[in-house]
């Protein structure tokens, strides 16, 4: 990977003045002594938080946008745009968007983690809820804006999808001078990628914008001045470190989900039917690889357990479907976290089954026969299709021979 030249824009804010904070900026960068590959803004720069207009700055995107896209332009850059006001409906976040070369947008982060606490930050913004992943040359990178910092979620999830780069617009104001440079360093140093924070100064912020190395170690850091900032990341000592040892695959992501972060975990399979055949696939990974199971997996957040059955068989083996009916229904409960699975009776839309080529290795519509004689097929799977073929139509009814972990786990047909 070639060399990234970061510029950051360290500046004082006007609040609610959107033209002369665009004057500081051209000011600024008028001072760069090599063109940037990735320019960076710092949050709110546009009007600061100015709160008691901040519907009307939002509504005003339009006109920052055209801004950012005439600093992507001139300068051929990708522009990191700190984050502006964003109107959304009658709702307000606190976004930053992200301008390849060309002034086109990439894609827009909204901040996640708001102040709270009778501050007006979470009163007059919404959460966004998405992590996406940004690209400068070939670096990938993610945004974490100023308060996200202190959740080390968001730059796990950012890192979790390849990032080299942690860029943070900030407003971090004067108390928090230690905390701003210990959450930044371990931040770094946790998910060995590099973090430039670019932070505003003025009266009550102390700047110290900064650059630090994937070991957590301090490469820049400037003072309480306005300045512009120029540094230049070998993006490829992220991978040299994770070479070394790779904090992320340390992780037992089974109990963290279970016991730092408890949740249920609700998994869809669906029985599709065609032609007395039934639609399977061969598992590539885990305990049953090799065994052809139902075609399913886990929900989405926030999705309807029918849409996620017709969205996973899809995904899975190409094979179009819609729910029609609960078949069987697996739960087991261990403090307070409940991990169900969940198979529909699937109505056959049409197309030929393709395995995915990850998850499974085949996809094929199955005989009984085969199911029950020739091919190595999960005991779940038989129980439902065998179920399916008896005809019988008395609902969910408790089957005692399916315990398999516990006297909780339970299979109902």
């Amino acid at each position: 990977m070639k060399p990234l030249h970061i510029t950051m824009i360290q500046m004082d804010i006007v609040k609610g003045d959107f033209d002369a904070n665009c004057r500081t900026i051209e000011k600024l960068l008028q001072q760069a002594t090599q063109p940037p590959d990735l320019l960076m803004l710092p949050e709110m720069w546009s009007v600061g938080f100015d709160y008691r207009r901040m519907k009307h700055h939002g509504k005003a995107l339009s006109k920052t946008l055209s801004f950012l896209n005439h600093l992507a332009c001139h300068y051929h850059t990708v522009v990191m745009g700190g984050s502006i006001p964003e109107a959304k409906g009658d709702r307000l976040f606190n976004t930053t968007y992200v301008l390849n070369p060309d002034g086109t947008t990439q894609d827009r982060y909204r901040k996640m983690h708001l102040v709270s606490q009778r501050h007006l930050e979470e009163k007059t913004f919404n959460r966004g809820n998405r992590i996406p992943l940004f690209q400068a040359t070939d670096v990938s990178f993610g945004v974490a804006n100023c308060y996200d910092i202190m959740f080390p979620e968001t730059t796990r999830g950012i890192a979790q999808q390849g990032a080299q780069l942690v860029a943070v617009p900030a407003q971090y104001s004067s108390p928090f001078f230690d905390q701003w440079m210990t959450l930044l360093k371990a931040r770094a140093m946790e998910n060995q990628v590099f973090v430039a924070a670019v932070n505003r100064v003025g009266a009550n912020y102390f700047g110290h914008s900064c650059v630090i190395s994937p070991t957590g170690k301090m490469l820049y850091e400037a003072n309480d001045q306005e300045q512009l900032i120029e540094f230049t990341i070998d993006s490829g000592q992220v991978e040299k470190k994770r070479a070394i040892r790779h904090h992320a695959r340390q992780i037992n992501e089974m109990a963290l989900m279970k016991w730092v972060y408890p949740q249920n975990f609700i998994g869809v399979g669906g029985l599709v039917e065609r032609d007395g055949r039934f639609l399977m696939v061969r598992q590539n990974y885990g305990r049953i690889k090799g065994y052809w199971l139902l075609p399913g997996g886990h929900l989405d957040k926030g999705e309807a357990p029918e849409v996620g059955a017709a969205r996973e068989i899809m995904e899975e083996t190409s094979v179009r479907t819609r729910a029609l009916e609960l078949l069987a229904l697996r739960n087991l409960r261990v403090n307070g976290v409940v991990d169900s699975y969940q198979v529909y009776r699937m109505k056959d839309l049409g197309g030929e089954p393709v395995p995915d080529g990850f998850e499974n290795t085949e996809a094929a519509f199955l005989s009984p026969d085969e199911i029950f004689n020739e091919k190595p097929v999960t005991h779940l799977a038989k129980a439902i299709v065998r179920k399916v073929l008896s005809g019988d139509k008395d609902g969910l009814q408790l089957q005692t021979d399916f315990v398999k972990h516990s006297e909780d786990y339970q299979l109902y047909l």
